[in-house]
């Protein structure tokens, strides 16, 4: 990582201008003035705004689904389970059972939402890829649009199954299918994920190549400059620069660890699903039961700090 100057501490510049006691320009002011103060948010706000909304019961939910499973993998290995603890196993198998139920309902009709992003992509005007990975995101992007579609069908046929309102044979064939469409669709997302990774480190590495080049400039001002307290501003052509290509880094920096943690997430989905499509039975119980719980958690965090996010901003008076 690239070292800030001294006299230019990393974060937020303003605060630590104050704190070193460098003036601040009228632009540095104004820009001071400007910025918003985040609200303060409790965890039981975001616990009421995830049990709003469909997808946020459906990740709490899985975490106790497969919190459950995972603890009746462990019970069949451990001898020293009490008598009462045994007693309470078929009870918890059938919560488990119960809630993949539940879940299923919950995301029922998916792919009516997944139609108008669909007919996005495909309405949108076609504009030359820049390169081989933008043309290849691009085409991956839109068959994942695709083969969402009849994956969701499969699961809600899997799900209207198992509240009896179709057969068993549609059910196991439904499933079948809907596993397979998922395991292709989590492909697709993992290649894209690795294309991301690969268009995000080069635009960090040309950002800090640049931030280099004017960290140096920066360096070659005199000492008279930072003794007599000039008033640096975002004005200024190499200072303004370097602050915006620095937040420009955090930026990507961000961005880049969410999508790390939707990699995780889909190496998860991925794991779990290949068991089903090839028919996978040594370590199934187990492996299934620690990803299912990971891939919950991680998309439970996602949800966690886009509510946050949204909670926090400071509604416009």
């Amino acid at each position: 990582m690239v070292r800030t100057p001294s006299y230019l501490p990393t974060t937020p510049w303003i605060e630590q201008a104050q704190r070193y006691g460098i003036p601040l320009s009228n632009t540095g002011k104004l820009l001071h003035a400007a910025m918003p103060n985040r609200m303060k948010v409790s965890t039981s706000q975001i616990i009421d705004r995830l049990l709003a909304t469909d997808a946020g019961r459906d990740k709490i939910f899985k975490i106790i689904q497969y919190a459950i499973k995972l603890f009746l993998w462990r019970s069949k290995s451990n001898p020293n389970l009490s008598i009462q603890a045994k007693d309470w196993l078929p009870y918890l198998k059938n919560c488990a059972s119960g809630l993949s139920t539940t879940r299923k309902c919950l995301i029922l009709f998916a792919w009516k939402r997944t139609i108008p992003d669909l007919y996005q992509l495909l309405k949108a005007p076609k504009q030359p890829a820049g390169n081989f990975l933008d043309a290849l995101k691009g085409r991956l992007t839109l068959i994942s649009a695709i083969v969402q579609i009849p994956n969701s069908i499969a699961d809600d046929f899997f799900c209207a199954s198992k509240l009896g309102l179709v057969g068993s044979k549609t059910g196991k064939l439904a499933e079948k299918y809907g596993a397979l469409f998922w395991w292709t669709d989590t492909f697709l997302q993992l290649n894209i994920s690795a294309i991301n990774e690969i268009v995000t480190n080069g635009q960090i590495r040309k950002l800090q190549s640049r931030q280099d080049h004017l960290q140096q400039c920066l360096e070659d001002m005199s000492e008279d400059k930072l003794s007599n307290k000039v008033e640096y501003s975002l004005s200024d052509e190499t200072l303004g620069a370097f602050l915006r290509i620095d937040a420009d880094i955090r930026k990507a920096e961000s961005t880049q660890m969410w999508a790390r943690l939707s990699a995780l997430k889909y190496v998860c989905d991925f794991i779990f699903v290949s068991y089903d499509v090839f028919g996978f039975k040594k370590g199934q119980e187990g492996t299934q039961a620690i990803v299912g719980l990971t891939a919950g958690l991680l998309s439970t965090l996602k949800l966690w700090d886009k509510h946050y996010t949204s909670l926090s901003k400071v509604p416009d008076m």
